[in-house]
């Protein structure tokens, strides 16, 4: 039986952007274009008599602030919505007020590609689409259990000390499946994620907002605790330095690695330089950043994980990887999941 194809309401006031994000959905044999509204007073129209399954939105809107037309598809119709936007700046703002997600309008002067940006938004409108029906965490069982799980944390230390994860273009949702199904109780966790200036920060808000563990982008000197998880800023290499009081995590600016700042390998290898005991991670992604950095944390003693061929949407970091011979499980993220409680757990 054939599939009902996602119905999608595109808000966009630029006829050009409007033209570009309708053949984006039409080239996907799942999603069909229910309607394209360029004003919010059309948004509203179209949402009340199309009833779209999900709706992407460009905030800048010649007719009304581009907040409220979000606060009344995500509180009063229910209905997920995806920012798209060329500003990281609203971002933030529009996950808090109930935005699913949000993608960087792609355009000539972005590092995204034009046919990276069509898979990676195709990739989130399906995601979000589906995860509407089936989304397990609510916000006031999440609020509970981020209390006493984090109480739990601080009376007890793992001896795996540290978690360490790198992804790229399709890693960000790979990455929160992977963390929605983490407890609070987890060892401290660094992330590097390939995105453009400035959209770090939003995406460490989307992911602490869906999560039971603490994240946010991380800043030069933080500490790498129990319960937190810490996303490299986009321009800035992210480290891990070990101490007498701790591990801490240096960001600092500097030359393209892989062809990527931050980059995966950076953030690897230094933790392979720790000798503590941990885990490496690697996601969805373009490339073979991070394949050199996991070889050396293998060789230290750290567990290794890639994502599965089947489950990436690109699979050319968890490959390189994979074909180094560095990696010790291939799992899809919620394999991943079970994989890191797992191991955790068993060394309490």
């Amino acid at each position: 039986m054939q599939k009902m194809k996602i119905r999608v309401l595109i808000v966009e006031d630029s006829r050009f952007y409007q033209r570009y994000l309708c053949k984006v959905m039409e080239a996907d044999p799942l999603l069909e274009v229910a309607g394209i509204a360029g004003t919010g007073q059309e948004a509203r129209d179209m949402a009340e008599k199309l009833e779209p399954d999900i709706i992407t939105l460009d905030l800048s809107l010649p007719d009304v602030t581009g907040f409220e037309l979000l606060t009344d598809f995500t509180l009063k119709k229910k209905t997920p919505v995806i920012v798209v936007s060329s500003r990281p700046q609203v971002c933030e703002t529009a996950i808090r007020l109930g935005a699913r997600d949000f993608i960087e309008k792609v355009s000539d002067t972005k590092e995204l590609k034009p046919e990276q940006f069509a898979l990676l938004l195709q990739m989130k409108v399906k995601m979000q689409a589906n995860g509407a029906r089936k989304r397990r965490i609510l916000p006031e069982r999440l609020e509970k259990k981020k209390v006493s799980s984090l109480s739990e944390a601080r009376s007890e230390a793992l001896p795996c000390r540290l978690i360490a994860m790198g992804a790229s273009l399709g890693g960000t949702e790979s990455t929160l499946e992977v963390l929605s199904e983490l407890p609070a109780t987890m060892p401290g966790i660094v992330i590097v994620q390939h995105m453009p200036r400035g959209f770090t920060k939003p995406y460490a808000a989307r992911l602490d907002k869906n999560c039971h563990l603490k994240v946010s982008e991380a800043k030069d000197g933080d500490q790498i605790l129990p319960g937190r998880v810490l996303v490299a800023e986009s321009g800035k290499h992210m480290t891990v330095l070990e101490t007498p009081k701790g591990l801490f995590v240096r960001s600092r600016e500097g030359e393209k690695v892989n062809n990527f700042c931050p980059s995966v390998d950076v953030l690897f290898s230094s933790a392979a330089k720790t000798k503590t005991h941990g885990i490496g991670v690697i996601l969805s992604g373009i490339g073979q950043d991070g394949a050199e950095g996991m070889k050396k944390m293998k060789q230290e003693g750290f567990y290794t994980i890639g994502q599965s061929q089947e489950s990436c949407a690109v699979y050319g970091m968890p490959r390189a990887a994979y074909l180094s011979g560095v990696v010790d499980a291939m799992l899809d993220p919620a394999e991943i999941a079970q994989k890191l409680i797992e191991k955790c757990q068993r060394h309490r």
